[in-house]
């Protein structure tokens, strides 16, 4: 997939951006401190044919799409830029790296707000989303080792990043790399060895987090020996109780489980019901 924009975007990029530089931020507060709209840029957009950028050209617009339009905001919010200004956080999770850094100096109080104002304004993020596939290597067990204060057994978490999701990593990263570079943003992404997800594909480290999708432990199934609750989400070994919520997903691809989890309830419900009537 190639994210690189054609020789039309980069000269629509080049004209607005020529027309963001005579105005910027000092402009816009001055405004929005009086009250007053502006006019002048407005005008100079209107004179330029970039109002209405993305409306057909037989509505008066400039037959663009989303694309052109976005440029044109972007251009607009982003103001005037030296190369290499915005800076890009691929790999972490601003502002959080930001408000360290500057307690670190210690700064406080105004000094961090305009600290953090002046960085985290200038950084794109980018999040990838990767799918997992199921994998049954992937699983909470329990063991007669590890037990807690008072005997009972604590969670033994196994997990590790298959294949197919390193692929995918990789490729996340490929098409980072191009945006940055299309948009001349400083890639300051980093992959730690010493992160706590960090893992390598083809020679290359990539670091990797978990979405907060907690699910399984009590996974559903037809075998009381590989399951936990039945499709009813009644228990095997105590038909009196059924379990619902996401414990009951015996996996779990990238998107939110909310509605998943809404109907196993609703399953249980209903089952909850039809054994009472019996």
């Amino acid at each position: 997939m190639d994210f690189l924009e054609s020789d039309e975007h980069r000269d629509l990029r080049a004209a607005v951006g020529a027309i963001a530089a005579r105005f910027g931020g000092d402009y816009y507060v001055e405004h929005a401190r009086a009250g007053t709209p502006c006019d002048e840029l407005w005008s100079t957009l209107g004179d330029a044919g970039f109002i209405g950028v993305n409306v057909a050209e037989e509505y008066g617009g400039g037959g663009g799409g989303l694309v052109e339009l976005a440029i044109v905001c972007e251009l607009l919010l982003r103001g005037p830029q030296t190369p290499g200004e915005l800076r890009s956080r691929a790999s972490r999770m601003a502002p959080f790296t930001d408000v360290s850094t500057a307690m670190a100096q210690g700064l406080f109080g105004k000094a961090l707000r305009e600290y953090v104002g002046s960085r985290v304004t200038r950084q794109a993020l980018l999040h990838f989303e990767c799918e997992q596939l199921p994998d049954p290597d992937n699983r909470i067990t329990i063991d007669p080792k590890y037990v807690d204060a008072i005997g009972n057994p604590r969670p033994v978490i196994h997990y590790d990043a298959s294949p197919y999701m390193r692929r995918s990593f990789a490729a996340a990263r490929e098409a980072s790399e191009q945006i940055f570079a299309a948009n001349g943003i400083a890639d300051y992404t980093e992959y730690k060895t010493t992160d706590a997800d960090f893992v390598t594909w083809q020679g290359k480290g990539y670091t990797f987090w978990g979405a907060g999708h907690i699910v399984g432990t009590h996974r559903m199934g037809n075998d009381p020996k590989t399951s936990v609750v039945k499709p009813t989400q009644q228990c095997w070994d105590h038909p009196n109780l059924y379990l619902v919520g996401c414990g009951n997903m015996p996996t779990l691809g990238t998107s939110n489980p909310t509605l998943t989890m809404v109907a196993l309830t609703f399953i249980a419900a209903e089952n909850i019901l039809k054994q009472l009537g019996e």
